[in-house]
């Protein structure tokens, strides 16, 4: 039987293997984006190797949201009563698992862990044990007599009780003692489990339908010892190397006490469902191996209830136990970025940095261009010119085009996450005019997705904390005195009914700080006009609910400790005040002196609304007659304006057409000139051809001269008036 039970141990822990070594590959991977390491994306040796720091920023503005909305209150969880009579025991429930179980504890940063591992790879594993603990206490004491000493001698826990005779009074010895006490307590222990430790069921989507679960640990031997199991067997099971799981983590640890055993072993813990009796009915069975999953490494085989293993997810997957996380919706866009980035540094580093294009004979050293510094000389042979020698080599800056991309990023991985500034809280000079419904609209978009997570978170929470209550009646062994509503008391865990839901107190949502304040005080304000108007005794609104309304405005306010600021009124007071209260009610006396002061109150308020009234009438028609008033100014300057730049306009033209008039009046003077001219020169060359021919052919040519005159005289007449 034991034998068919670890070979389906073991088939179940090597199918789980395989989702476990995915998930902790992309934890790994996620750290690496969150650290910023440069090799998320390939560098050519010289280049940027700067990264976006894309998931960091998202975690930042996540976090503390999801912190303070769950972690950072005083009453995380809230345990629900079971009849009408148990509400006073869900209360001291409440507070003891608040008080004595996660504030005496490390119990939020583990929380807090478990969800960050979500956001990292899809899942965070809760887990919580009870755990027996010894100590040693030593305490000093004066002024004992011999009676005192043999009293501290005889309790039960002492182990030792050195004295001293210090004095007498009235002839009595008194003696000073150091007693040493054994101290045996124990406590539960909230862990979040690294992903690496866990191998679940491949199959499962939940807790609830899990089949299998293991926990692997690498342990010393002393610790080993320390549970209860054979060192030296483990020793020779971890040795033997035969079964599933052997991890090899044996290794010698430095700075050891040369007597105490430095070997580390593996220590599975495993839960599987299985049928041993053959029922019909498949038990838990918690299986202890040490060293490796086989029949030498089998410590102990127990049957359990449940399965000690809680996931959290801050989106659920239908069809696995790992859900989606923010890495997966960040690491595309980061890589993109980052390689973009770079780019543009690299851009940017080039052109501020230019190339030298050299001939090294023009130059007497060249160190001054290999390792330039500010105000050093480069040095050129005599006669050389700057130019000749050194020529830069000037890279054009283009990463301006990336810059853009870069925005067009960012929005992409705000649709891909839904995660915006506002997440954060928005900064002052983003609501400068702004509406308050624009402003709300803003915030409420920028803060959906966390209050999402938030909400998924506190559904996978709600089993835990049921199973942390289990776990508390399971080894409580005695009554314990604790301090609720200010008042100490005696509790008796053994006698709690554990079976009871349970609400993950996430206050307001994952809203901003004034929303939280807004929305308690819009509750007050409900449950304040209830009481004016039906009194202390009605079916709305009891003491008790006034009580916890203040007490969350309070920690809506920042206030970790209301408790400091308000006290909750014990029943017996609460049922003092309403006994006065209805004695006042039933005097007819006092009715009537309270009807007439509310009705002068009536009087005088309803005044006052109408005087209010009228102030407000005036104020109105004074604020219309001065925006009528500024709107006929703003009317009148405007017109004046368009009037100056018309005639500014009109000006110009008139310049510009009398610049034209006198550059064409310029250039028909230049053409009469030279056509008058030309003509001089005509009547010369006539002239003298004149006295050389006889009279009759100078008749025909001054004829033919006075034809050409004419002709050209109409040319230039012609030609002016056409320019």
């Amino acid at each position: 039987m034991a034998k068919d039970i670890i070979e389906f141990a073991r088939q179940f822990y090597e199918a789980g293997l395989v989702d476990t070594n995915e998930i902790v590959q992309k934890y790994k991977e996620a750290e690496r984006y969150y650290a910023g390491d440069p090799s998320i994306v390939p560098h050519d040796p010289g280049r940027s190797k700067v990264v976006s720091m894309d998931f960091r920023k998202l975690m930042r503005k996540i976090m503390p949201s999801v912190s303070n909305t769950i972690f950072d209150r005083d009453e995380i969880v809230i345990y629900h009563p079971v009849g009408d009579e148990d509400e006073q025991v869900a209360r001291q429930i409440t507070q003891y698992v608040n008080q004595q179980v996660i504030a005496d504890n490390r119990a939020r940063v583990e929380l807090e862990t478990a969800v960050r591992c979500a956001m990292f790879c899809g899942v965070g594993w809760l887990t919580a044990r009870h755990e027996k603990r010894q100590d040693i206490a030593v305490t000093h004491h004066t002024q004992l007599t011999k009676g005192d000493l043999i009293l501290l001698e005889g309790e039960e826990d002492v182990i030792s009780v050195e004295y001293e005779q210090t004095g007498k009074a009235d002839g009595v010895p008194l003696y000073s003692a150091t007693v040493t006490r054994k101290i045996e307590d124990g406590r539960i222990i909230i862990e979040a489990l690294q992903p690496d430790e866990i191998v679940v069921d491949p199959n499962c989507t939940d807790r609830d339908d899990m089949a299998f679960a293991c926990r692997v640990q690498s342990l010393r031997l002393d610790e080993v010892a320390a549970l209860g199991y054979d060192a030296e067997r483990a020793k020779r099971a971890a040795n033997s190397g035969d079964g599933a799981g052997n991890r090899q983590l044996l290794f010698e640890v430095k700075g050891e006490r040369p007597d105490s055993p430095a070997e580390y072993v593996d220590f599975y813990d495993i839960y599987v469902r299985y049928d041993a009796d053959e029922d019909g009915i498949a038990e838990i069975h918690n299986l202890v191996f040490i060293g490796n999953i086989s029949e030498d490494g089998l410590q102990s085989d127990e049957v359990v209830s449940e399965f000690p293993f809680f996931p959290i997810r801050i989106e659920i997957s239908p069809w696995a136990v790992a859900g989606e996380s923010l890495y997966d919706d960040v690491k595309e866009t980061q890589r993109i970025r980052t390689y973009l980035l770079r780019q543009a540094i690299d851009n940017l580093t080039a052109t501020n940095n230019p190339t030298p294009a050299i001939i090294s004979e023009y130059l007497e050293d060249t160190t001054a261009l290999y390792n330039p510094e500010f105000g050093k000389p480069i040095r050129l042979r005599a006669g050389t010119r700057v130019d000749d020698a050194i020529q830069w080599m000037q890279v054009p800056f283009v990463a301006g085009t990336t810059f853009q991309m870069l925005e067009y990023l960012d929005g992409e991985l705000q649709e891909a996450t839904g995660i915006t500034d506002a997440a954060a809280g928005l900064a002052p000079k983003d609501v400068q005019n702004m509406t308050a419904t624009a402003t709300a609209l803003i915030e409420r978009a920028g803060t959906g997705r966390v209050a999402k997570y938030v909400k998924t978170i506190a559904r996978d929470l709600v089993p835990f904390f049921q199973y942390l209550l289990r776990l508390v009646v399971r080894h409580a062994d005695r009554e314990e005195i604790i301090q609720i509503s200010g008042d100490w008391l005696a509790v008796d865990p053994r006698s709690w009914n554990a079976d009871r839901n349970c609400t993950v107190n996430i206050g307001l949502g994952a809203g901003s700080r004034e929303r939280d304040l807004a929305a308690i005080n819009y509750v007050i304000g409900l449950q304040r006009e209830i009481l004016q108007n039906m009194g202390p005794i009605n079916p709305y609104v009891k003491p008790e609910h006034l009580y916890h309304s203040l007490r969350r405005a309070i920690e809506a306010a920042g206030l970790q400790t209301p408790d400091l600021y308000i006290d909750q009124p014990s029943e017996e007071e609460v049922n003092q005040l309403l006994q006065l209260w209805k004695q006042k009610l039933i005097n007819p006396e006092e009715m009537k002196v309270q009807a007439e002061l509310q009705l002068q109150q009536a009087r005088v308020q309803g005044q006052l609304a109408i005087e209010r009234m009228k102030a407000e009438v005036a104020k109105t028609r004074e604020m219309a007659q001065l925006q009528a008033d500024l709107q006929v100014k703003d009317k009148e300057a405007q017109l004046d304006v368009l009037k100056a730049e018309m005639e500014a306009q009109t000006r110009k033209e008139i310049e510009e057409i009398r610049a034209q008039n006198q550059i064409l009046i310029e250039e028909m003077r230049l053409q009469n000139e030279r056509a008058l001219k030309l003509m001089e020169i005509d009547m010369e060359e006539y002239r003298r051809l004149a006295e050389k021919l006889d009279e009759a052919d100078r008749e025909a040519l001054a004829t033919l001269a006075k034809l050409r005159a004419n002709s050209r005289n109409e040319a230039g007449g012609s030609s002016g008036a056409g320019e």
